[in-house]
């Protein structure tokens, strides 16, 4: 029994393999998690039917018969790391940039920013039903009023407004009628030293490219929406200098490779 059993798994392997080569799909998609399909973390817990359908800062959501299930990054094997890296790409980059999910109506707008209402009272029956509670593709979900500064175009009070935003600092003290309310201070644009900008060798070539991160001697970038890695010790002194500083400002994600 055994032998036929094992027989069959590796038929069904082999069958999976021939399939992907025939329809040209790269291998290591055709059981993708963005796909319907059965998924084991590192613990060997098995969630039978369960599909990726977000990440958030501790780890991956998963979509289970059992209910959402978060899988902490320790817990992911190479293959699931590198489905994310390729899947969810803009995921990883919002947790990266500490990036928010504004989605809500204007409250007020003026001449300090646009002040956006996502809701005073979190409803948790409503939280429960969402496939990720706390996070949009990798970002945080605002609750509550926050200042963004620069949104554009003419707004009025309960115009709709959905964005990613991200954290200027500081707090603006925002006059309720009885009363102060702290709010955070948002902005749509990206951080400026999360741009892409011109990194040089040490050979003096250049290229125009976004710093993803910084980790084991490597500097992840990101060019024409494809990911690649280039050793660290091989960049111009003053940029792995500033390659160093700028992962300081991003948020680690302890995602293996894949």
């Amino acid at each position: 029994m055994f032998r036929i059993t094992s027989l069959c798994r590796h038929a069904r392997f082999l069958a999976v393999i021939l399939a992907a080569i025939v329809i040209g799909t790269p291998f290591w998609l055709v059981p993708a998690f963005a796909q319907t399909n059965k998924s084991t973390a590192k613990k060997d817990r098995v969630f039978a039917n369960a599909s990726m359908v977000d990440l958030g800062t501790e780890g991956a959501y998963l979509k289970t018969t059992e209910g959402l299930k978060l899988v902490p990054w320790a817990d992911l094997s190479k293959f699931q790391a590198g489905t994310i890296r390729h899947s969810f790409q803009d995921a990883l980059n919002n947790i990266r940039l500490k990036a928010y999910w504004v989605q809500g109506e204007v409250f007020q707008a003026g001449k300090d920013g646009v002040v956006v209402n996502t809701g005073l009272v979190k409803d948790e029956k409503e939280d429960a039903k969402k496939e990720s509670p706390d996070h949009k593709r990798g970002a945080e979900i605002v609750s509550g009023l926050v200042l963004i500064k620069d949104l554009t175009g003419s707004l009025g009070e309960g115009d709709p407004v959905e964005t990613y935003a991200y954290e200027l600092g500081g707090i603006f003290k925002y006059d309720i009628g009885f009363g102060k309310k702290d709010l955070k201070i948002l902005s749509i644009a990206k951080p400026a030293w999360a741009q892409a900008s011109e990194w040089s060798d040490s050979k003096g070539r250049k290229m125009l490219a976004e710093l993803v991160e910084v980790a084991d001697g490597q500097c992840r970038f990101r060019r024409n929406n494809k990911e690649f890695l280039f050793p660290l010790d091989q960049l111009t002194a003053s940029d792995q200098k500033r390659a160093i500083k700028q992962q300081t400002f991003m948020r680690v994600i302890p995602l293996p490779e894949g």
